[in-house]
């Protein structure tokens, strides 16, 4: 579709509906909304129709939503330094928590298998961690396993590693 619509603007272009959709009380469905905003001004918006909701389109709901949510999106991601980065500087070791952590235990050191003799501890807000010392020309790896408040449920984090 080329151009842009207003918020609640669907009839602009023809490609803007989807087929319908007959839906059945109690089923679930998947929708997905692919959305490419080139200059601004874009929006995306999903609605339906019918009896009990209305002629449409009315925006749904977020009650009757449910987000699709992958295990990975409960792991901690983007490490910084970014994953077999070369020749790095910083001591510091940075990442983005996982959807749902509470607390975050940090593995690291030179062994590929990350484990209890490199733990470094239990951290609670903080998303990073300050390595002195490192080696020049030495590969360092490291983990960052997500634990939820219950404190039991883990999601154990994918290895990184660098080299100074």
């Amino acid at each position: 579709m080329n151009g842009n619509t207003a918020v609640n603007e669907w009839t602009k272009f023809p490609e803007q509906k989807s087929t319908p959709i007959t839906l059945k009380a109690g089923q679930r469905y998947y929708i997905e909304a692919l959305h490419r905003d080139g200059t601004g001004g874009d929006n995306l918006g999903v609605g339906w129709g019918g009896p009990a909701v209305g002629a449409g389109p009315v925006i749904i709901d977020g009650v009757y939503l449910a987000a699709d949510l992958r295990a990975v999106d409960f792991m901690a991601g983007n490490p910084d330094p970014p994953d077999r980065d070369k020749d790095v500087t910083t001591p510091l070791c940075s990442w983005t928590a996982g959807l749902t952590a509470s607390l975050h235990d940090v593995y690291f050191g030179t062994n590929p298998t990350p484990g209890l003799p490199e733990f470094r501890g239990r951290q609670n807000f903080l998303v990073y961690f300050h390595t002195p010392g490192l080696t020049s020309g030495t590969t360092y790896y490291w983990r960052v396993d997500e634990v939820e408040a219950d404190g039991i449920t883990i999601y154990t984090g994918k290895v990184w590693s660098f080299t100074k």
